[in-house]
């Protein structure tokens, strides 16, 4: 792939190895046990092991910094995906990893007011996730705030996660220039078994650029 890409929320060993042959550099998995798409150790272990190439993430949620350094170590995740209640200092804490941390955006507010969050983190972060799919931003959402979008994304690492169709995430993509992009798993229809219809037409896409 061209394009830089996370696949996270991964929840199966089918995404995991379509995700994986596709070449991701990325997968990420939720080790936060509140969550509908928490993954337990066992599971996690048992599907890397199928899967080759890829750099595996560890995403949690509301954890103190040492329980999630305890688990990443004991998993040897290469990376950690924190949320937005995460602190500076659990930031200097997990330094020993590669640190994504995701910041799911509002729409009663302007990306401008995101910049003083993202430059307090910007020296302990290697990678911001901007989530624009959780609050249902629309293509007219973001193509309003593209300029602005372009300027942080010169400035920081930055993945792009919505709910755009495949031809507007390219147009934004080709318009912004970020490091990348942040895709999400799903469930599958049954064991083994898949659609991958859409998800084919976005990576085709962007495998393109």
């Amino acid at each position: 792939m061209n394009t830089k890409i996370k696949a996270g929320a991964i929840t199966n060993l089918t995404d995991a190895r379509y995700f994986a042959a596709w070449g991701v550099e990325w997968i990420g998995f939720s080790l936060d046990s509140t969550s509908e798409k928490f993954v337990p150790s066992t599971t996690l272990q048992a599907i890397k092991s199928w899967i080759d190439g890829v750099k595996i993430v560890g995403e949690f949620g509301w954890q103190d910094s040492q329980n999630i350094l305890e688990i990443a170590e004991g998993l040897q995740l290469d990376g950690i995906q924190l949320n937005m209640t995460s602190s500076i200092s659990d930031a200097k804490h997990l330094q020993k990893f590669y640190l994504f941390k995701e910041l799911v955006l509002e729409k009663d507010k302007k990306l401008t007011d995101y910049r003083t969050y993202l430059e307090s983190f910007s020296s302990l972060i290697q990678c911001f996730i901007l989530n624009f799919s959780k609050n249902g931003f629309t293509w007219e959402d973001i193509a309003v705030e593209i300029p602005t979008l372009r300027t942080l994304v010169s400035d920081f690492p930055i993945l792009i996660q919505s709910n755009l169709q495949p031809n507007q995430m390219v147009e934004l993509l080709k318009a912004v220039n970020p490091c990348g992009v942040h895709l999400l798993g799903g469930e599958e229809e049954q064991v083994g078994v898949k659609s991958f219809e859409l998800m084919d037409e976005i990576l085709e896409q962007l495998s393109d650029m």
